[in-house]
């Protein structure tokens, strides 16, 4: 049979009336019919179009090619059907579903052809696959291994990171994963290890209870181990919000990192724990103090031993600073001790450590103590926060040392000075001749004669205590003197010779009183002016007061000088003497000293151009 004939009439009714754009096309190529509908579409009027190539409404390159195609529809060896890129008279390019059929007309084979602006759904359907594009790539970006699953548990697709773990872990890589049944790979998991079926159980149960719509997500932890290395993954199943039909989204990340770091956060709050509690016994139980400073050098905190030491609770302590004047804090010496001299407020000061500073301070009931004292700066983030001070009781140390010092430069009976004592002090002053070449210093020598008469009488015992006695009677305190009384000049005073030094001479008066000591330097001077052959009883010899019940009788007085340092690099050995003219001695003075508990000498050095200088 043949194509039916064509009712024009009918035809352009029913195309005049179509909301789809319909025309019919001769063999040629050139529009017969055309209805409002399709002009509209492409922007012309019926006129513009009638008599006129369909090809004018397609791009000029493929132009050739649609008329060739139009020719072997008509002849029935091509079809027309689909979607074509066509353009308006505007120039505006769009998208049209074209449908054409074989229609005989007046003129012959005809093509009737209708067609529907399908850019809307184009676009849509881009816009649909660019984000299909951008959440595949989302998923692929991630690390988690994510798959999507259908209400039955199938996998609808999956992201490379779950590719690249079934591929790792045994999977062939042409394995096709979309399709295949998640749920029947968790039962599988239940014939695994039985250590690892109570979790696979309790996976399966809760992502049943997702796909069956009885829970919205939930999230496991589980281990993954393999041959080479232990692994922790945590697994997240949630289903799609609003999803038609039902989604469910599985991720799963490793969080090996993540467990390795919460077990060795945990290793390390277990040993910082361990840590404080070991200092934290060290900072109770030390033997040592230890007080806590802020950066006005306020007490923060201190232990129980800086407590006991320095006598004090630590609620007294805290808030006091090292300017308290309770603590009366002195040096080695006796002098005061300033608190901004104190360890921990040098430290605060300069930012460095200090350390064995002796210090002593007062303790309630027990007086003063003396204490070693270190002080550490501590920094905090690279700034100073606060200084913390270690301190050690060494007050029966200091005590032992001075006990030893004073027993070895005293007489344990009578309290004089001892013969190391005096070697001593006149070391000291040998050494400082030697390191001044140009200064001379003479020594005198005044010693105890017929000292027998007291042993003979009162025994050693006796005369000992009485030594002591006479001692203690004429222990006064210390001055060191800038003039000394003598001849030639205004009386009283005499400036001592430039380059000269003051040597100090032990010396065991008898006399009561000030007055009388006076009138024995005096005569003793008198006796030293004497220019006879060695030394003389002096008329310095006094008796007795009525008060004093003591054994000793006589006392005669050897005065004798020793030139230690000549000026000229020479030094004479102890046992050569010199007879020294009383010219010379005329500055013989009584300068009293505590040092040795004695009353003392003082000669200056001959003056330069005395002749007796020798």
């Amino acid at each position: 049979m043949g194509d039916p004939p064509l009712n024009l009439e009918l035809v352009e009714q029913v195309i005049g009336h179509s909301p789809v754009g319909i025309a019919v096309i001769g063999s040629d190529g050139v529009y017969l019919i055309v209805n409002p509908a399709y002009t509209a579409l492409y922007g012309y009027a019926a006129d513009q179009l009638l008599g006129q190539p369909f090809t004018m409404l397609f791009p000029p390159s493929q132009r050739a090619s649609v008329q060739a195609l139009h020719a072997a529809f008509l002849a029935g060896q091509a079809v027309m059907d689909g979607e074509w890129d066509v353009v308006a008279r505007d120039g505006r390019a769009f998208t049209v579903l074209a449908t054409s059929v074989r229609v005989q007309a007046a003129s012959g084979a005809a093509r009737l052809v209708s067609v529907v602006d399908i850019t809307a759904r184009k676009q849509a359907e881009r816009e649909l696959h660019a984000t299909r594009q951008f959440i595949a790539s989302v998923l692929d970006g991630l690390s988690a291994h994510v798959c999507v699953l259908d209400e039955a548990g199938r996998v609808l697709a999956v992201n490379r990171a779950w590719r690249e773990f079934a591929v790792a872990n045994g999977a062939p890589a042409s394995a096709e994963m979309v399709g295949s049944s998640y749920v029947a790979a968790c039962e599988g998991a239940l014939q695994g290890d039985p250590a690892d079926a109570g979790l696979a159980m309790r996976f399966l149960t809760q992502l049943r209870a997702v796909l069956a719509g009885e829970l919205e997500a939930f999230e496991l932890e589980y281990p993954c181990h393999s041959p080479q290395r232990q692994r922790w993954f945590l697994a997240r199943v949630s289903r799609i919000e609003g999803s038609s039909p039902l989604r469910v989204v599985v991720a799963h990340d490793d969080v090996t990192n993540l467990m390795q770091a919460q077990q060795a956060a945990r290793d390390r709050e277990v040993a910082l724990r361990d840590s404080e509690q070991t200092y934290r016994t060290l900072f109770e139980t030390v033997p040592q103090g230890i007080v806590y400073q802020d950066l006005q050098g306020r007490i923060t905190a201190a232990n129980p031993a800086a407590q006991r030491i320095l006598g004090l609770s630590l609620n007294q302590m805290q808030g006091l600073d090292s300017m308290d004047p309770r603590w009366k804090a002195m040096q080695e010496d006796g002098s005061e001790f300033p608190g901004e001299k104190h360890p921990a407020m040098v430290a605060l000061r300069t930012g460095q450590p200090v350390h064995d500073v002796l210090m002593g301070v007062q303790v309630p009931e027990r007086g003063q103590a003396w204490l070693l004292v270190n002080a550490v700066p501590l920094l905090k983030q690279g700034a100073l926060d606060r200084v913390y001070a270690s301190f050690e009781d060494i007050t029966q140390r200091v005590l032992l040392g001075r006990e030893v010092e004073r027993q070895a430069r005293t007489d344990e009976l009578t309290g004089v000075a001892s013969r190391r004592s005096i070697l001593a002090r006149l070391n000291a002053e040998f050494e400082r001749l030697h390191r001044h070449p140009d200064r001379r210093c003479a020594l005198l020598a005044l010693d105890l004669d017929h000292f027998k008469l007291v042993n003979d009488r009162h025994g050693q015992d006796g005369s000992r205590r009485r030594c002591a006695g006479a001692h203690g009677r004429r222990r006064v305190p210390h001055r060191r003197a800038r003039h000394v009384p003598g001849r030639g000049g205004p009386p009283g005073r005499t400036p001592a010779p430039a380059g000269g030094r003051v040597a100090r001479v032990s010396w065991c008066g008898l006399g009561r009183g000030d007055a009388e000591h006076r009138r024995q330097c005096h005569c003793a001077g008198r006796c030293v002016g004497r220019d006879g052959a060695g030394p003389r009883r002096s008329g310095a010899v006094q008796r007795e007061g009525s008060g004093t019940r003591s054994g000793l009788r006589r006392v005669a007085r050897t005065l004798s000088a020793s030139l230690l340092h000549d000026g000229t690099g020479h030094h004479h050995a102890a046992g050569d003497h010199v007879r020294t003219r009383g010219s010379c001695l005329s500055g013989l003075r009584r300068i009293p000293t505590a040092t040795f508990g004695l009353h003392a000498f003082a000669l200056r050095t001959p003056a330069a151009g005395c002749p007796d200088a020798a």
